[in-house]
């Protein structure tokens, strides 16, 4: 493997973080008969397994670039929840929204080519 690779965990990573963002949202849109039902449900619990599934690809991705990388690079799960809260869950894009993902893209151009 080597820093194009890792790149691509990274990438794959924050996506995934933002899906599975986007299924707590869902859960917690949803009206749940028990108390715990909030907690320990499907979209939850998978949600959670995405979590830790994110965390062995970040353990992965880590061996081939430096950490600042890593770091700047997850950012871009901002960016996809937006994309993923517009397209999934009809959440309402403003220009606030927008022009906040443009700044975490323009951070990490400029932080890249730093």
């Amino acid at each position: 493997m080597n820093s194009t690779t890792s790149v691509l965990i990274f990438i794959a990573g924050a996506f995934i973080t933002a899906v599975s963002q986007t299924m707590l949202k869902v859960s917690a849109n949803r009206e749940h008969a028990k108390r715990a039902g909030e907690y320990l449900n499907p979209l939850v619990l998978g949600s959670y397994a995405l979590f830790v599934l994110v965390l062995a690809m970040n353990i992965i991705g880590y061996r081939w670039i430096e950490y600042k990388y890593g770091s700047i690079i997850n950012c871009l799960s901002y960016v996809f929840i937006m994309l993923l809260g517009f397209g999934f869950l009809k959440e309402r894009v403003t220009w606030q929204k927008i022009a906040g993902n443009l700044i975490i893209i323009l951070g990490i151009v400029v932080f890249t080519l730093f």
